[in-house]
């Protein structure tokens, strides 16, 4: 009967035991789930699995050792390893743990770099493929003078001999301002490499101005059709041929030359 009396007195105390147990593991994990709500524990609880993850992950050989770039003339490779380093908390980077988008994303932020396809060639090799911008304009803006693509993405402020030549674009906005400057004078492409700048008047219309010195005054709508008619006009006779200083389109079906 002892025997039996403390076996049955253990059996208690573990079940009771057992219960707190339990009680405390609920207690702790509401605790852990208010923290990481409120307190932004989860934050630290990623970044710490992280941490580890990533110093395992080195540990047995599988960071990235060697990066390959291909189709960049103009962006330096510097620049381009200097953006993948950027996006990484860890001085050697677990190739495993790469966050490819955020990768893209720092990589095209280079002025140079429109896309860039990215491979990762296990174990240590992070292969990337770059489409560079293509220089289309010089953007204007309070002195300063940056190369632009047809899209209004400012590349650089080095202007060197090759591209002093583009033509250049005054305005407010250059995403805005280029891109439709763009949709106007790219419907002519007879007129297009005859542009050498172009200003926003007011920010309502364009003032083109030709080689030859030829200032095109465009109306504030219509202006496509403007530059369709312009264009026409220069293939039947000859109208930028001829000795004059500007063409007004302000007026809607009026064409008005001046000497």
């Amino acid at each position: 009967p002892e025997d039996f009396i403390r076996k049955r007195k253990i059996r208690f105390a573990l079940i009771r035991a057992n219960k707190i147990f339990r009680i405390m593991l609920i207690v702790i994990f509401v605790i852990v789930l208010i923290w990481s709500y409120f307190f932004d524990g989860y934050i630290i609880i990623r970044s710490a699995v992280r941490q580890v993850v990533g110093a395992v992950t080195v540990a047995i050989g599988l960071e990235v050792k060697e990066v390959e770039i291909m189709g960049n003339h103009v962006v330096t490779s510097d620049e381009v390893v200097k953006a993948i380093y950027a996006t990484t908390e860890f001085k050697n980077i677990p190739i495993l743990l790469l966050d490819l988008e955020d990768l893209q994303k720092s990589i095209t932020s280079v002025g140079w770099v429109d896309s860039a396809k990215i491979r990762v060639k296990l174990p240590t090799t992070l292969m990337v493929n770059v489409t560079e911008r293509k220089p289309s304009f010089l953007w204007q803006s309070g002195g300063r003078i940056s190369i632009s693509d047809i899209k209004g993405n400012l590349i650089s402020t080095k202007i060197s001999a090759g591209n002093s030549m583009l033509p250049v674009v005054v305005g407010n906005d250059p995403k805005k301002d280029i891109a439709e400057l763009y949709s106007i004078i790219s419907t002519a492409p007879n007129l297009l490499d005859n542009v050498t700048d172009a200003k926003k008047v007011g920010n309502r219309r364009w003032d083109i101005t030709l080689k030859k010195k030829i200032k095109v005054k465009l109306p504030e709508k219509g202006a496509i059709a403007a530059w369709k008619k312009l264009a026409e006009l220069d293939k039947k006779n000859g109208l930028l041929s001829k000795s004059i200083s500007y063409v007004d389109m302000r007026i809607e079906n009026q064409i008005i030359t001046g000497l």
